[in-house]
Order: structure tokens, then C-alpha cells, then sequence
């Protein structure tokens, strides 16, 4: 079998022994998100069902991608819960809408915040999560901005929040960005940088047609960059935990 890099979710999943199915949840503005759910082989039905959800410019790859393990989609399916992962609108799994193109109606299909994601994203998942599970509530599990959407619907949809979700777990937690060094310098330009990419006729972060070229230039350096950036964490900060598959 290939490395795990060039491995897709569903094939990784089933390399390390777990059932994994893949399924489309439509939201009421019309994107069609890719989700899919890991389970043990042999799960007893009525298992509790948890909801994870990934951060800014990721996908539900960065539950799983780690060391076997340690990946905390296969930590959880071990643990005899029924896990779900999320793909939030305009990432590599939810690059769809049933009346918009991302293409050639790129502008309006990318026209989208974290309150889209909080408003629409959070629960139709979620929602889709309950129905396929057979639960009343799911434990949500989010990463950066992944907490960031809950707070949202926490903060202006609490009693479906209420109904719906046991528990909520915030990784890396994003409700504020005062104090944000990196970004709010950037806020003082963001107008501008608009305007210029508006004339550009740029509204998609990462589009999909520079995806190959960025693969075919990482491909053959990436183990070596992995095993240099190891070596150094471990010189700078003694640290035994620092490798390269978790660099």
C-alpha cells in the first residue's frame, strides 16, 4: 500500500482497521458539505455519538493525519464512540452548492463568513449526525475555528444548541481577536486588500486549481523538511515528544 500521504480519508481510515462511510449534508443556503463517520468494526448500536470539527484552512484530514495512535478520530473510535467528521463550506470536501458554481460563480459561492459556519454549517452537520446515529445529542469536539462557529450558534441559537449537543469541547478556543498580534495589523489594511483582490477577481484562500502544483512541490521534500524541523524542536527545547509526526 502507498504512504499514508497519498492516501485518501476513507482509504487511511480502513489501512488502520475502522469502518469509515462517507456522506453529503445540504445546508439551507444550498452548499453541500462531505462528511464522513469512523466506527470500530462490530460497534454495538446506541453507541454515544461524537461530532468533530476542524479550524481555519483545514478539513477533517487533521483528525486522522497524526500517528495512528494518537489521532484523536481513532483515539475516539477506540474508546467505543461513533465519531463524525465535519467539513465546513468551500474546503476540499465541501467545495459545492446546488445553485452556485466555484468557479464560474465564484464570487457569490465565497461570499460566506464564520457566521455562515455557525448559522448553517454547525447544525445542519450536526443535525445529519443525530439522524444517521440514531442519538437525541452529540459531544462536539472543535478545533480553532471550529469553537469559533459553536460560539456563534451558543451565542444566538442556545436553546437548539441545548437540544442537540451534550457536550462541547474547545480546542485552541477563537471568541476574540484583540489581542491577536498577527491579525490585527492586518485589519488595518482589510479594506484595501478587498478592494485589490476584488479587482483581481480573487475570492477563494488556496483555490483549487494551485492544490496539484503545491502537492508535486512538497511531495519530494516533505519527509526530509518533517525530519530537519524534529531535529531542531528537540535541540531548542529537549523535548523527547517532538517528531517528525508531529512536527
Amino acid at each position: 500500500m502507498p504512504p499514508d500521504f497519498y492516501l485518501s480519508f476513507e482509504q487511511l481510515a480502513r489501512k488502520y482497521g475502522f469502518n469509515v462511510d462517507s456522506y453529503s449534508v445540504t445546508t439551507p443556503d444550498n452548499y453541500v458539505l462531505g462528511n464522513f463517520r469512523i466506527r470500530t468494526p462490530g460497534l454495538a448500536a446506541g453507541a454515544p455519538a461524537v461530532f468533530l470539527q476542524h479550524g481555519l484552512f483545514d478539513c477533517s484530514d487533521t483528525w486522522i493525519i497524526n500517528n495512528e495512535k494518537v489521532a484523536p478520530a481513532y483515539q475516539l473510535a477506540r474508546a467505543g464512540y461513533d465519531v463524525y467528521l465535519g467539513n465546513n463550506r468551500g474546503n476540499y470536501y465541501s467545495n459545492k452548492n446546488t445553485l452556485l458554481n466555484p468557479v464560474t460563480d465564484s464570487e457569490a459561492f465565497h461570499d460566506y463568513s464564520f457566521d455562515k459556519y455557525g448559522k448553517y454549517d454547525l447544525t445542519s452537520q450536526i443535525e445529519k449526525a443525530i439522524e444517521i446515529s440514531g442519538q437525541s445529542k452529540v459531544s462536539y469536539i472543535g478545533h480553532s475555528q471550529g469553537t469559533t462557529q459553536m460560539f456563534y450558534a451558543l451565542s444566538t441559537n442556545q436553546e437548539w444548541v441545548k437540544e442537540h449537543v451534550n457536550l462541547f469541547v474547545a480546542l485552541a478556543p477563537i471568541a476574540n481577536m484583540k489581542n491577536s498580534k498577527a491579525i490585527n495589523p492586518l485589519s488595518d489594511i482589510l479594506d484595501a486588500t478587498w478592494k485589490m483582490l476584488d479587482m483581481a477577481s480573487i475570492y477563494e484562500v488556496f483555490a483549487a486549481k494551485y492544490k496539484q502544483d503545491l502537492v508535486n512541490d512538497l511531495d519530494s521534500s516533505m519527509l526530509a523538511w518533517t525530519g530537519m524541523l524534529s531535529d531542531l524542536l528537540k535541540a531548542v527545547t529537549g523535548s523527547k515528544y517532538a517528531n517528525p509526526t508531529t512536527a
